[in-house]
């Protein structure tokens, strides 16, 4: 495998671990709040995914992610993974929004 494709995801699970350390003051920034999205914070819609609700829930997460990365990792450019993470993220988010207004 290549060595570069690990250190990325060593790199993303360290900034998911410090969006946790941060503490709440970030979490109110970057989580998905329907109210805030409505009156013009429409970042949230992709930083809600760097959310988590506690460690336990981040901790499931990243194993995903390194699950994930082990098995496609070397399919996929690093263009491409953007598109897909990016993709993605948007498409959860707005499911939420039109499918679950409360």
């Amino acid at each position: 495998m290549d060595r570069g494709r690990w250190i990325w995801l060593l790199a993303i699970v360290l900034s998911l671990d410090l969006v946790l350390a941060l503490g709440d003051n970030i979490d109110a920034v970057l989580r998905y709040d329907r109210g805030a999205i409505a009156a013009g914070g429409w970042w949230r819609l992709l930083t809600a995914h760097m959310v988590h609700l506690d460690l336990h829930h981040l901790v499931l997460n990243e194993l995903g992610l390194v699950l994930m990365w082990a098995l496609f990792a070397e399919d996929y450019d690093a263009v491409q993974w953007c598109v897909i993470v990016c993709a993605g993220a948007l498409a959860i988010s707005c499911g939420l929004w039109w499918l679950s207004p409360e």
